[in-house]
């Protein structure tokens, strides 16, 4: 079988809104663990693959960090959240953009 390169440029791709449900989110800072939450839905969006790698962060993370504040709110029982660390990581993360 003969095989026929297509391209040596990347697949471009773009999502503008991904919804999943049944979640459980962990966040780790220099692998030490900050934060574990299962959540009923997560909402990303505008996930695209030629951002830069602090691109998809920024992408990702608020969000998840949003509907996390969310599940604190609501009172999650399924929450585990080490406060201190999280927000070290937080401000470290808003100075790096």
């Amino acid at each position: 079988m003969k095989v026929q390169k297509v391209s040596s440029v990347p697949l471009n791709w773009r999502v503008d809104e991904w919804l999943m449900e049944d979640v459980t989110i962990n966040l780790f800072d220099k692998g030490e663990p900050i934060l574990s939450v299962h959540v009923r839905e997560l909402e990303l969006t505008d996930l695209q693959s030629m951002q830069s790698a602090d691109a998809q962060v920024k992408e990702l993370l608020w969000p998840i960090l949003e509907q996390v504040a969310e599940q604190v709110r609501d009172g999650n029982p399924n929450l585990q959240v080490d406060s201190m660390a999280l927000s070290r990581f937080l401000l470290r993360e808003a100075m790096a953009f």
